[in-house]
C-alpha cells in the first residue's frame, strides 16, 4: 500500500472516531433533553417576564401527542446529524488524500527517477526544488551524491575492462600468428609438436572469445535499434552456425515457431544473444536429445524460448546464473566455458528494453527473453 493511502487511512480513521464521538454526544443529548418526562414534570414552572405562574399538567392525550412529536423530532435530528457526519467523513477523506498526494509529489518524482535508473543514465541527477520539504531535499541530495559516486566507480570499472581487453588483443594476435606459422612448418611425422600447437591455438581461440565478450560487456554504445529483422532469420542463422556442434553431440535443433515475425532492433546483437542461449543448450544438453526454439508475439512483446533437457540447475543458482564469470557448481570442471555468455545475453536484452529469465522443471530447462516489438 502506498504511503499516500496509509496516511489517508490514518487521518480518516481519526476523523471518523472524533466525528462518531461528537455524533453520539449530540444524539444522546437530544434524546435526554427533548423528552416528555423532562418537559412535563409536575413541579416545573414557566416564568413570564413580569408574572410568575404555574403551568398545569398536560392531559394524557396531550402528553401522548407531545411524545409522538418529540420522537419524530429526535429521529429527524439524528438523521440530519448522521447525514452531516457522513458528508464530513467523505469530503474530509477526499481532501486529505489530495493534500497528502500533493505533499508527497516530490517523493513520487524521486521514486520514478530511481526506477528509471540503469547503466546508461546512472549519473543522472535530480533537480532539487527549494519549495520541497527539507527532508525530501536532503534525500534528493543524498541520492545525487550516491549516483555521482556510482557513476565514477562504474566508469573506472568499464575503462579497466575495456583497456585490459584491448591490451590482451595485440599479444594474443601475435601468439596466434606464430602458432599458425609453427603449425605450417611442422613435419607430418612430428605428432607431439602438432598436439602442442593445436593446444596453443585452441586456448588462444577461447581467450579471443573471452576478450571479445568482455569488450561487448564494457561497451554501452553497442546497440542501435534500427535494423529490421525477422525471427526466422535469427533462428536459422543460429542453427547454421551451431549445426556442427549439435551434430557432434547427436542433438537435433528444432524450430517450433508457428510464423515468421518482423521486428526492429540490433540484428547482430540479437543474433549473438540467441546463439549464446542455443549454444548453452547444446553444450549442457543431454546427448541424443532435442533443443527447441520458438518465437511468439503478443500485442506488444516478442518472446523467444530455448528449451532443452540436460544438467540440472539448482534453485539457488538461478538468481546468479546471469552474473559475469559465474558458473554452476556442476559445470566448473566438466564443461569448458568462461561464464560470460549469459551475462552478455542479459545485457543485450536489457538494452532492447526487455527481460530474460530461466525456469527449470525437472530436467527440462527453458531460457526465455522478451523484447518490445518495434516494427
Amino acid at each position: 500500500m502506498s504511503l499516500q493511502k496509509q496516511i489517508t487511512f490514518l487521518v480518516s480513521g481519526l476523523l471518523i472516531c472524533m466525528s462518531l464521538i461528537m455524533l453520539l454526544f449530540s444524539v444522546t443529548g437530544a434524546n435526554k433533553n427533548f423528552s416528555v418526562e423532562r418537559l412535563t414534570r409536575i413541579d416545573s414552572k414557566v416564568v413570564d417576564s413580569s408574572v410568575e405562574k404555574t403551568t398545569p399538567a398536560l392531559s394524557p392525550k396531550e402528553g401522548k401527542d407531545l411524545g409522538v412529536t418529540l420522537a419524530k423530532a429526535r429521529i429527524s435530528f439524528s438523521s440530519s446529524i448522521a447525514f452531516v457526519w457522513l458528508v464530513v467523513i467523505i469530503v474530509g477523506t477526499f481532501v486529505t488524500y489530495k493534500l497528502v498526494g500533493k505533499s508527497l509529489g516530490s517523493l513520487v518524482k524521486l521514486q520514478k527517477t530511481m526506477s528509471d535508473l540503469d547503466t546508461r543514465n546512472i549519473g543522472k541527477q535530480i533537480k532539487i526544488d527549494q519549495k520541497q520539504p527539507q527532508e525530501v531535499q536532503a534525500l534528493s541530495m543524498s541520492y545525487n551524491d550516491m549516483t555521482a559516486r556510482l557513476d565514477e566507480s562504474f566508469l573506472k570499472q568499464k575503462n579497466f575492462v575495456n583497456n585490459a581487453a584491448h591490451e590482451l588483443k595485440t599479444p594474443l594476435a601475435v601468439i596466434i600468428t606464430y602458432a599458425q606459422l609453427l603449425q605450417m612448418n611442422i613435419e607430418e611425422s612430428d605428432e607431439e609438436s602438432k598436439k602442442i600447437t593445436d593446444a596453443i591455438l585452441s586456448s588462444c581461440d577461447k581467450l579471443s572469445i573471452t576478450v571479445e565478450q568482455l569488450l561487448l560487456l564494457a561497451n554501452d554504445n553497442l546497440l542501435e535499434l534500427t535494423d529490421s529483422v525477422s525471427t526466422d532469420y535469427l533462428i536459422n542463422d543460429a542453427f547454421t552456425e551451431l549445426s556442427l556442434q549439435a551434430f557432434d553431440k547427436e542433438i537435433r535443433l528444432k524450430n517450433k515457431s508457428s510464423k515468421n515475425i518482423q521486428l526492429r532492433g540490433n540484428k547482430i546483437m540479437l543474433g549473438v544473444a540467441l546463439k549464446n542461449l542455443i549454444e548453452n543448450a547444446v553444450k549442457y544438453g543431454d546427448r541424443d536429445s532435442v533443443v527447441t526454439v520458438s518465437a511468439t508475439a503478443s500485442k506488444e512483446l516478442l518472446t523467444f524460448e530455448v528449451r532443452n533437457s540436460g544438467q540440472e540447475i539448482l534453485e539457488e543458482e538461478l538468481e546468479r546464473i546471469f552474473e559475469p564469470f559465474y558458473r554452476g557448481q556442476k559445470n566448473n570442471n566438466q564443461i569448458i566455458g568462461n561464464g560470460l555468455g549469459l551475462a552478455l545475453v542479459k545485457k543485450i536484452i536489457e538494452n532492447h528494453a526487455g527481460e530474460v529469465s530461466c525456469t527449470v522443471k525437472g530436467k527440462e530447462i527453458c531460457f526465455r527473453f522478451s523484447i518490445p516489438i518495434h516494427k
